[in-house]
């Protein structure tokens, strides 16, 4: 009978005990699947990480359900990228009630207004500490030009660092006793930040300069442009988001530019509407190289389960398409 009772009464202290370690978990709310790899990453096994928007959704037209309210009324932690790339998410806060501190990941990295009327980038870095600049449609009084601040900084792994060194600072300042672990995460995935660079450049080197020129469905690729030395003069929906609609002029104008600099490549993200496309590209001569993934994984045994993979994709998409005009 004593055997029977210490047994259940080790039974118990183990049961109490596993269920101490999984509430001692940071519980960690992200905006999407990138960043809850990339938290996951610097976090470790101390934390638990949650995506509000699915994986495969666009980030620029996700509507958030009561579920997605209710998880961020239940985190600690909520990481987005900042800059209004998740211009959905400031109602969903006030609905929840959350009391997660809201951590920007893109906070000390510099934006670029990218021009959407021209056809061209007629980019101005500007400095988002105090998000003054944070304006998604901007006039310039003397030109009439529309730019557009440009969130989507992952675009290339080296400005990701950043995101990086953020995600650490906030999981240190609230869980300080793991601020070594913190660290220690960081510091191995800079490491593979800084090698997916190198060979994502050894990869580029191999396009000559005259050939890294081609047009997106929206402007979302000009970091990774900016970063390696490639020209996107234009983009089928002229805005950051793949909410945005072209009008005639701005298809016109966009054809224009292509013939005139012999522009024989058009990149499109998964699910994107192909019609215009293929009008643009009987227009104008250029190959349609379709489904390139910038926000969203395949599954684990998949081919881009995660962001390093992810990125490196997209550039031997990229190559491998501009290698054949």
């Amino acid at each position: 009978m004593k055997q029977v009772l210490f047994a259940l009464s080790m039974g118990m202290i183990l049961l109490v005990g596993c269920q101490r370690t999984s509430l001692q978990k940071l519980p960690i709310l992200t905006s999407d699947v990138i960043l809850a790899d990339l938290v996951q990453n610097v976090g470790g096994s101390g934390i638990t990480v949650k995506s509000i928007i699915p994986n495969g959704v666009d980030l620029h037209s996700f509507s958030p359900s009561p579920q997605d309210v209710k998880m961020l009324a239940d985190a600690e932690i909520v990481f987005v990228h900042g800059r209004g790339l998740e211009e959905w998410l400031e109602k969903v806060i006030v609905n929840s009630g959350t009391k997660a501190s809201i951590v920007e990941v893109s906070k000390g990295l510099s934006a670029v207004k990218r021009n959407h009327d021209s056809g061209m980038d007629d980019s101005v870095d500007t400095q988002d500490d105090d998000h003054e600049d944070d304006q998604h449609n901007e006039e310039d009084d003397d030109d009439h030009h529309t730019h557009e601040l440009d969130p989507h900084f992952w675009m290339d792994p080296t400005l990701v660092v950043q995101y990086i060194h953020n995600i650490e600072r906030a999981l240190s300042a609230r869980s300080p006793q793991f601020e070594s672990n913190y660290k220690t995460n960081a510091k191995v995935y800079i490491d593979k930040l800084t090698a997916v660079h190198d060979e994502i450049q050894r990869m580029v080197d191999i396009v000559p300069v005259e050939k890294r020129i081609f047009v997106t469905d929206h402007d979302s690729l000009g970091y990774f442009a900016d970063q390696y030395g490639f020209k996107i003069v234009g983009s089928v929906l002229p805005s950051i988001s793949t909410g945005a609609s072209p009008n005639a002029k701005d298809v016109a104008k966009l054809i224009d530019t292509m013939k005139n600099l012999g522009v024989m490549a058009i990149f499109t993200e998964k699910g994107f509407n192909q019609n215009l496309v293929e009008q643009i590209s009987k227009e104008t001569g250029a190959k349609v190289f379709q489904n390139l993934s910038t926000h969203s994984f395949t599954d684990k045994n998949g081919i881009s389960p995660d962001y390093i993979s992810l990125i490196r994709l997209l550039a031997k998409n990229l190559v491998s398409g501009l290698s054949t005009q």
